[in-house]
C-alpha cells in the first residue's frame, strides 16, 4: 500500500511540474517596475521592447475598470488585452483589482502622435498587443472615425 501512494505522489508531482503554460514569459511589468510572469516570479526591468498592435477607444461610461477605479473618458487611461492582464494576476489570487499591471504606465504612438497612458481596465475583445483608448484621448494618436488604427507602444 506504501507503495502506490509513493507511485501516485511521484506520477501527480510530475505531471504538475510539467504543466506548461505558453504565456508565462509574456512582458508584464509588475508593480514595482519590474517584470511579472503567470507564476508572480519577479525578474528584470523592461528593456524597451516595442509591441505593435491595433488601437481602439471605447467609452468608460464612468464606470469601474478591471483594476478597480472608477474610469471617465477625460482620465489618460488604457486597456490592455485580457490575456495581458491575466498574465499580471499574482500566482493564485483571483481579484482582477490586484494586477499588477495596474498603473503602469504605457507611452503609445498612432499617426497623430504619441501619449503616455495608465493601464487601469482589459479589453475583451483586444488581441495581445492590442490597447483600448477613452474616446477622448484617441484622437491624439488618430482619426476617431477610423475606429482602429496601428500602433506601436512600450511600457
Amino acid at each position: 500500500m506504501t507503495e502506490l501512494y509513493v507511485l501516485i505522489l511521484v506520477v501527480s508531482t510530475l505531471l504538475s511540474s510539467t504543466t506548461v503554460d505558453a504565456y508565462t514569459d509574456l512582458p508584464i511589468i509588475a508593480g514595482n517596475g519590474t517584470y511579472a510572469n503567470t507564476f508572480g516570479v519577479i525578474g528584470a526591468k523592461p528593456d524597451g521592447t516595442i509591441y505593435s498592435g491595433d488601437g481602439t477607444y471605447y467609452n468608460t461610461y464612468d464606470s469601474y475598470g478591471a483594476c478597480g477605479t472608477i474610469l471617465h473618458d477625460t482620465d489618460m487611461i488604457v486597456a490592455i488585452s485580457t490575456t495581458l492582464y491575466d498574465q499580471s494576476m499574482p500566482f493564485g489570487d483571483f481579484n482582477p483589482n490586484h494586477a499588477t499591471a495596474c498603473g503602469r504606465k504605457i507611452c503609445a504612438t498612432g499617426p497623430n502622435g504619441s501619449i503616455t497612458v495608465t493601464v487601469a481596465d482589459r479589453c475583451g475583445g483586444c488581441k495581445l498587443y492590442d490597447l483600448d483608448f477613452t474616446q477622448n484621448e484617441f484622437p491624439l494618436i488618430g482619426q476617431i472615425e477610423k475606429g482602429r488604427i496601428k500602433i506601436t507602444w512600450q511600457w
